[in-house]
């Protein structure tokens, strides 16, 4: 019997010296990933994150380590547009970050658009260079997160833009710079379905007739020649006003019925713009400049 309990004893020293062992090897390799202060593998300052929920201000997945000096924590924005200032936002754009101070440049992580829609849709007045995102400051030209919920929609729209170009953060683009929601062109101020219109003075074109049928080059829109003495256009209607069509004069048309040559052309006079809000959301950071 106490030769038993002395095998016994035995038996549990040994475990409990292997357990020793493996506490101290674990512990030692989890320090040197960490490092000292709890940051990545060559002793970075951040702080283990161990709950994730209502991830808004620096949270990361749980047990995440957040080991970047430079950047700030994640923060989100949400700023609520209306109607007329979508319509307006090459002519006024709107702050959604404020400068972030000297040294400083705001890095967007995501950018949503989100329209609450009306029964008129945006649109983008039909040029291509017409464009609406986030740019920095007054360098209003560059798109870097477009807007794009914003245009052509009649239904409520959610989207999303992440990392989707180069943004160009430089010391003369992105310094101290305001994160703002603007337009490429005064096309979102005046698209719209056409209201009004006349015969642009001198752009009546040859060889069209009554009942001839065409579209509008900027826009969606179609039209129908009424009268065209000698094959001039004198009159006509507009039949299909679009909703993206801007004001403009010396309007282009092309034709799908009859032989006319294309060079019958209008003014548009005035549009009904598009309806509805939105909002715009953005993740970021703020990074300072080495």
């Amino acid at each position: 019997m106490a030769n038993n309990l002395v095998v016994n004893k035995n038996k549990l020293l040994c475990l409990l010296v292997a357990v020793l062992l493996v506490t101290i090897c674990v512990c030692g390799y989890v320090e040197a990933q960490q490092g000292p202060n709890g940051g990545g593998s060559g002793g970075g300052s951040g702080t283990p994150i161990t709950s994730c929920t209502g991830a808004v201000s620096g949270c990361t997945q749980t047990g995440a380590v957040l080991a970047v000096t430079s950047a700030g924590p994640i923060s989100v924005a949400t700023v609520s547009l209306t109607a007329n200032q979508i319509n307006h936002l090459f002519s006024a754009p709107v702050t959604l970050v404020a400068a972030p101070g000297a040294g400083k440049v705001i890095q967007p992580l995501s950018v949503s658009s989100l329209l609450k829609a009306g029964t008129i849709p945006f649109g983008k007045g039909g040029l291509p260079a017409a464009a609406i995102g986030t740019f920095y400051g007054t360098n209003a030209h560059p798109t870097s997160y477009a807007l794009d919920a914003f245009t052509n929609n009649l239904v409520d729209t959610v989207i999303t833009d992440i990392a989707s170009g180069a943004i160009g953060i430089t010391s003369s683009v992105g310094n101290n710079a305001a994160l703002i929601a603007g337009g490429t062109g005064d096309n979102f101020i005046n698209g719209g379905a056409i209201v009004t219109s006349n015969l642009h003075v001198g752009s009546g074109g040859t060889g069209y007739a009554p009942g001839d049928t065409g579209g509008l080059n900027d826009c969606g829109a179609t039209y129908a020649i009424d009268t065209a003495p000698g094959g001039v256009v004198a009159t006509y209607h507009i039949v299909n006003p679009s909703f993206a069509c801007p004001i403009i004069t010396n309007e282009g048309t092309f034709t799908s019925t009859g032989v006319g040559d294309g060079n019958f052309a209008i003014d548009i006079t005035a549009v009904t713009p598009g309806n509805g809000s939105g909002s715009v959301v953005v993740y970021y950071q703020t990074l300072t400049l080495p």
